[in-house]
């Protein structure tokens, strides 16, 4: 008999034991929740499998709550099982999950670079472009933006001598960092004509075709960027349009230094005219505040007409807000050559 009850306990106790530490609960705690997954952190995630189910325990019994997607070395991102709810603090238990082993002092003092959990992509909260980084952390993803329209207008005017109809059309477009590149691009083009075939618009395309701005941007780096084509500087745009180049470098985060060369539109049809030469520097400076928005700019510049300096002066331009909705732009010159100062021009908007 009692060797019959020595062989019973060695074929039963080890499987008695073998089920004690299969059936012992891994419990964690769930540390985040988004509207698809939950975060569950464990003392160590080493037994736990993707697709294994995590239990909550209500009313002293185990019910399925979510499905493992994903794991680190100690947290579980899970699909909660409807109609389930779960919020930070609640407890959750792995019953599949074997006793994790105690680790040594040395594995407790060494760092675990999975230790902090790993949020899926399609999570609520997006990254914006402009922090994401690349493998290295160095180079900053460049926030790419493309605005595109087309516009068609008719304008009709009828009297008892002659009924008038124009057509106006509009090709708009305005691309930053194109295919996360380096280079930018807009222009503005219009294009318009009247219906009567006499009429001397018609056989003009200086005065049909109009060209409002038309460039190319590349930045060599956040601070530094060069512009060719025709384009209104909004630090200097009381001077209208810019046909040729346009540097500017940023210093810190509040000065902008920037140097232009090139020619000034006809007046006449706004086409390009090279022998109304232009060029010069200017220095402007924007808030540190945020909230605020106020923008001055000094610069020196020179214009010429036909080869000759028709003159040189200080601009000055101030564009900012004085109140709830009130927009301020102040330009002048100082014409050295006439050694008179321009009246001050104000845009109140």
């Amino acid at each position: 008999m009692r060797q019959l009850f020595i062989v019973f306990s060695v074929i039963l106790l080890p499987q008695l034991l073998h089920a004690q530490v299969e059936k012992e609960p891994l419990s964690g705690t769930v540390s985040f929740v988004s509207s698809r997954n939950v975060y569950v952190k464990f003392a160590s995630t080493q037994n736990i499998n993707v697709g294994d189910t995590l239990f909550v325990m209500k009313n002293n019994q185990k019910v399925p709550g979510m499905i493992v997607s994903n794991k680190s070395s100690v947290s579980c991102v899970c699909t909660p099982i409807e109609p389930n709810k779960f919020e930070v603090g609640d407890t959750i238990q792995s019953f599949a999950a074997k006793k994790p082993e105690e680790k040594t002092d040395a594995e407790e003092n060494k760092e675990d670079p999975d230790n902090e959990i790993v949020k899926l992509p399609d999570e609520d909260k997006e990254v914006s472009p402009e922090k994401k980084t690349n493998a290295a952390g160095k180079a900053k993803v460049r926030k790419r933006r493309t605005n595109a329209r087309v516009s068609a207008a008719s304008y009709s005017t009828f009297s008892n001598n002659e009924n008038k109809t124009t057509l106006r059309y509009a090709f708009i477009y305005r691309g930053n960092n194109i295919k996360d590149s380096k280079f930018s691009w807009d222009h503005y083009i219009v294009y318009r004509h009247r219906l009567n075939p006499t009429d001397s618009l018609q056989n003009s395309l200086g005065n049909a075709f109009k060209v409002y701005s038309l460039a190319g941007q590349y930045q060599f780096s956040d601070n530094t960027s060069l512009t060719i084509g025709r384009k209104i500087n909004p630090r200097i745009s009381s001077l209208g349009a810019v046909d040729g180049v346009q540097f500017e470098k940023t210093f810190g985060q509040r000065v902008h230094m920037g140097v232009l060369l090139g020619s000034r539109p006809r007046l006449r049809d706004y086409g390009i005219d090279p022998s109304l030469m232009q060029g010069g520097v200017y220095m402007s400076l924007t808030p540190g505040d945020k909230n605020k928005s106020h923008q001055p700019t000094l610069g020196f510049i020179e214009q010429r007409n036909g080869g000759n300096v028709d003159r040189r002066f200080v601009y000055g331009q101030y564009n900012g807000t004085l109140g709830n909705g009130l927009n301020f732009l102040a330009p002048w010159k100082w014409i050295c050559i006439k050694k008179s100062m321009i009246p001050f021009q104000i845009s109140l908007k």
